[in-house]
């Protein structure tokens, strides 16, 4: 039965991912050492970087203040700007945690995005320092809603980091049994310079069935045409100590072009069509698929 998402039609409902992680841990200190030492330095220089857009924004509009048109869309500009140059920075710092923890082997996401609040706080202070330091004016905090903005850059200074740091290590599986996080090989490719690939969405229907009967082996029969467009990728996890704990998501990606009054407009949405464990066996042999099937190399 096929269901629409985003004005995209799927031929496959969503399911909900099989991994879930509700693990709880003693933070040691050399945990909280890698993670603080993978992050507090990156925190403190997204400050500072964050405070010179900031400034580098207000310079430009007083640059146009002998326009008040242009000065009013300067100012809307910066009211979206301003919020979204903390967020990206945000993302950055929430993004560090999460690799520390990954990397100190630490899974508890309620731990670090403690961790991740106070980080992001430091963020937020390194920026309010170079701000109060170097660009202070009485003026600037002489009203109430001065320091309602403060407080909102606050919030997202923390909440960005908070929530990339816990969503980092939630999408990564733990191996409980080994003591740690899983890797991802993938049928297809992710994270390339030209954006996803993976197999053509034609053999959508045969990639579903072939996961939901178990039926592994048959991957290697699939034809080898992938796309970046329209497509199916499979990730494999898996246990890098153990190799016997695992999980396979399979997503499907669509994507349209289109250009009106000669703007180009793209849009894609995606959907979890596949989630399932699997053990030692059936690893190797979607592993022994990955290597048949080969790198994605797609049609010019």
């Amino acid at each position: 039965m096929s269901t629409v998402t985003n004005g995209f039609t799927f031929a496959f409902p969503e399911v909900k991912r099989v991994y879930k992680t509700s693990i709880h841990r003693k933070l040691s200190s050399n945990v909280l050492r890698i993670i603080l030492g993978g992050s507090l330095l990156i925190a403190i220089v997204v400050g500072i970087v964050v405070y010179f857009l900031h400034i580098g924004l207000e310079n430009l509009i007083s640059s146009v203040s002998g326009s008040s048109g242009m000065a009013t869309l300067y100012g809307i500009l910066a009211i979206g700007a301003y919020p979204l140059i903390i967020g990206v920075g945000s993302y950055f710092v929430g993004n560090s945690v999460g690799k520390s923890a990954i990397k100190a082997k630490f899974p508890d996401t309620q731990t670090i995005g403690k961790l991740a609040l106070v980080i992001g706080l430091v963020s937020y202070l390194s920026y309010l320092t170079m701000y109060t330091l170097f660009y202070y004016a009485p003026e600037r905090f002489d009203h109430w809603i001065d320091y309602l903005r403060q407080a909102f850059y606050l919030l997202l200074f923390a909440g960005v980091a908070w929530g990339t740091s816990t969503s980092k290590v939630e999408e990564t599986p733990f191996c409980e049994n080994c003591n740690d996080f899983m890797v991802s090989d993938d049928i297809g490719e992710r994270n390339t310079t030209d954006g996803y690939k993976g197999l053509e969405i034609a053999q959508e229907s045969i990639i579903v069935n072939i996961l939901n009967s178990r039926q592994f082996t048959k991957l290697n029969e699939l034809n080898k045409d992938w796309s970046k467009d329209n497509y199916c990728l499979l990730q494999i996890w898996h246990c890098p100590v153990c190799n016997n704990n695992g999980f396979i998501d399979c997503t499907t990606y669509q994507s349209r072009t289109s250009v009106t009054n000669g703007q180009v407009k793209r849009e894609a949405a995606l959907r979890l069509i596949h989630s399932s464990r699997i053990d030692g066996e059936e690893i190797q042999i979607l592993m022994q698929a990955r290597q048949t099937l080969g790198t994605p190399i797609i049609k010019s």
